[in-house]
């Protein structure tokens, strides 16, 4: 441990021995721990950084919480590994991975399942300890503890130390719940206080307190509401109160501990901490979700429908108010402001008391907008003014024509947008001239053409350069056949496109992937080009367990192919060249050949080997990785590639093809390759917790019965069996030994 503190990187070997280390020896651990925590760059966080492996990114620091998990079994060891935790939870850097300090700080004091032997006292001499020396912690913790009502058994057990659970499945005891969470919401109303940031998270979970504690609390927040604060911590709070009383008035017959009394008081803190901006006062009922006091009693009886138009009248009353207070700007000021513009602008559409010319005025100066804002409120606006007319599509196709001289192309492609995306409003948009033409295409939504109408858009996205959208189209329509080398085209485009240029399609790479898989099977489809983007997308493609035909296609047809490929992800036999720089061409370039389930020569329609062809191929793949000086890790990967082969037309292992190219070849690190191969591939196994080395045991017989039965013909082959039969002997006796300890300490 001393030496891990002095040089980081050692904290990265001993990651999953970590659990062992702390069992054996806690008080060195601890020790080492602590001390690997100090410093302005505390050594063990290195741990916590992300680092890519082969399939995504992971980081090291499991090993390091589930040595803590362990530890804070016993009650001896409970303060010290809860203060570690504490300091890791602070100090955590956050990333991908579900195992965080502050989770495993957590489980140890669940009121339901407490991950540790120490008693109820104990625990919370603990966790009172924690609220003094680091409050953040404990803070998080108390919010934590206060919120979660489940049960978690996932934390680490100690294998060797007695200070373990008593029990497997430990008997919950009611009472002993109730009190532990009193004590916990007696903790978190002293914590809470009048601390503005605190009460801020607490109102989520308000809620979740005691009726006994209640009272407290909401005396605490009408203090608070009586001192100096932020705008943004007022803001914070209102918002969180509003949602608390909308979702406590929608389930009023649900089981909670607030009381409407309770509720009408947290709306007195509500009306008490509104300031006199406007914007705080009335913006909120223009998000996408307004939370209304009064709650939505609606969803029992009309549902969302009734609800939404509550909003909507709500949202009429208010810019009533507004434009008596603070006038047409002041509402237009809200444009930039709300998380819901376009809302804001249907609304304003639907007003009478806005003249036809001050509306013509607000179409000019936002419609077209490059501002997001703006153009969510000027698309809304427009369509709702259009609604709002005896006749709106006449009306709408004069305005167009009205004001042909006035609004630019971006405009009048706006406009357009707000139509249907069909063949009409295309030919219209045609018609107003090619700019118009352009910006229109520029801008529509791929999701909302009708699927008739596909071969058109798909074909004008491609023409005006929006590759994204028109494969976004593709994959939303891929009942609908299209030009193979169009696609293609567009696949080969699309995934180079910047995301931000299309903010508004969202497609992912798991959607490239998927289109991609569909289009490798296309008849006539140009396989070097459909392997180019198989192998860019080649990670997606092993998320979805998706093959990449065209690339294996490829690999088999082209023993250049391979060796380029072995190039990318390999060092030189001598070490002079080493593998590509670009790490996601090497990865994928590794994840290609490691993968490979096709043997060159095999017809897996009927199960024919043209062993001719596989000769050559094998031959001519030794040659090229020759050429490049990497003999040693091109031919291993022929092996592995080998270990992928049918069995043979005599029932026996591998195929007959694949013995005649080893007996070929006679080459020790093909030989290795076919050995490392056939381990992998059997590398995952399930068996019960005592029954040792059964499978291994059937799975060298097997081979030692194939050896026997080729040894005449292909002898190098039967060697290679022979030692993968060892290979598993050797390995049933160590499952043998590990089942025979597992019984004997009663696991």
């Amino acid at each position: 441990m001393q030496q891990a503190n002095r040089q980081p990187t050692v904290w990265l070997s001993l990651a999953y021995l970590l659990p062992q280390l702390a069992e054996a020896s806690p008080d060195a651990f601890l020790e080492g721990v602590a001390a690997g925590l100090k410093g302005d760059l505390p050594p063990i966080l290195l741990l916590f950084e992300e680092r890519p492996d082969l399939f995504s990114k992971t980081a090291h620091h499991p090993g390091l919480l589930w040595a803590l998990e362990l530890l804070a079994w016993s009650p001896a060891y409970l303060g010290y590994a809860a203060r570690l935790l504490a300091i890791l939870t602070q100090l955590d850097p956050g990333s991908t991975l579900t195992n965080r300090p502050k989770r495993s700080l957590t489980a140890v004091f669940l009121p339901l399942l407490p991950q540790t032997r120490a008693t109820a006292s104990e625990r919370f001499a603990v966790l009172d300890g924690l609220r003094h020396t680091h409050p953040i912690a404990a803070w998080s913790l108390l919010l934590s503890l206060l919120s979660n009502r489940t049960t978690r058994v996932g934390a680490r057990t100690p294998r060797w130390q007695e200070w373990g659970p008593v029990e497997r499945f430990k008997t919950v005891i009611p009472t002993q719940v109730v009190a532990d969470l009193k004590a916990i919401a007696e903790r978190v109303v002293q914590d809470v206080g009048v601390d503005p940031d605190r009460w801020i998270k607490l109102l989520p979970d308000l809620s979740n307190l005691d009726v006994d504690h209640l009272p407290t609390a909401l005396q605490q927040l009408r203090q608070l509401t009586k001192t100096v604060l932020t705008e943004e911590q007022r803001g914070l709070l209102v918002q969180a109160l509003r949602k608390l009383i909308h979702y406590r008035r929608s389930h009023e017959r649900d089981d909670h501990n607030l009381s409407t009394d309770d509720v009408n008081e947290l709306e007195n803190s509500y009306q008490a901490l509104l300031s006199d901006d406007y914007v705080q006062r009335y913006g909120w009922l223009f998000e996408f979700r307004p939370h209304l006091l009064s709650g939505n009693s609606d969803r029992k009886t009309g549902g969302e429908n009734e609800y939404g138009e509550t909003i909507a009248q709500r949202q009429r009353e208010v810019l009533g108010i507004l434009l008596a207070s603070v006038g047409l700007s002041g509402v237009l000021a809200l444009i930039a402001r709300v998380e819901a513009p376009g809302k804001l602008g249907e609304r304003l559409s639907e007003r009478t008391d806005i003249s036809s010319e001050q509306k013509d005025e607000l179409l000019t100066r936002y419609l077209g907008s490059k501002e997001g804002a703006e153009w969510q409120f000027a698309h809304n606006f427009a369509i709702g003014y259009r609604l709002t007319q005896a006749a709106p599509w006449e009306w709408a196709n004069a305005q167009v024509y009205r004001y042909k001289d006035v609004w630019t192309p971006l405009q009048q492609a706006a406009w357009l947008d707000t139509y249907p995306a069909n063949p009409s409003t295309w030919q219209q948009a045609a018609e107003l001239g090619a700019d118009t033409e352009q910006q229109y295409w520029a801008r529509i939504s791929p999701y909302w053409v009708n699927v008739t109408d596909v071969p058109v858009a798909f074909a004008n996205f491609l023409r005006y350069g929006r590759s994204l959208a028109a494969v976004q189209l593709a994959h939303l329509n891929q009942q609908v056949e299209l030009p193979v080398d169009a696609l293609t085209t567009a696949l080969e485009a699309a995934l180079y496109t910047n995301v931000a240029d299309e903010p508004h399609v969202r497609m992912d790479v798991d959607d490239f992937a998927e289109l991609l898989a569909r289009l490798a099977d296309t008849p006539d489809v140009e396989e070097v080009r459909i392997a180019r983007l198989e192998f860019d997308l080649l990670p997606a493609q092993y998320e979805r367990r998706l093959t990449a035909k065209s690339l294996y296609r490829a690999l088999c047809a082209s023993p250049a192919f391979f060796a380029q490929l072995v190039q990318l992800c390999s060092f030189s036999d001598d070490h002079s060249d080493p593998p590509s720089t670009d790490y996601e061409r090497r990865a994928n370039a590794d994840k290609l050949l490691h993968g490979w389930p096709i043997v060159p020569g095999h017809n897996s329609a009927d199960n024919t080997f043209d062993t001719k062809s596989l000769l050559e191929w094998a031959q001519s793949a030794r040659q090229e990785v020759a050429t490049i000086s990497r003999t040693k890790r091109g031919e291993q990967l022929i092996g592995e590639m080998f270990s992928a082969a049918p069995i043979g037309d005599d029932g026996l292992w591998p195929h007959e093809a694949v013995r005649d190219a080893i007996e070929d070849a006679a080459s020790d690190d093909m030989e290795f390759g076919f050995e490392v191969g056939t381990t992998n591939n059997h590398s995952f196994t399930v068996r019960g917790l005592y029954d040792g080395g059964t499978q291994e045991r059937e799975m060298a017989a097997g081979f030692t019965s194939a050896a026997g039965g080729m040894a005449l013909h292909w002898p190098r082959t039967a060697a290679v069996l022979r030692r993968l039969a060892a290979f598993y002997h050797h390995d049933a006796s160590r499952e043998d030994d590990e089942a025979n300890l597992e019984h004997d300490l009663g696991l």
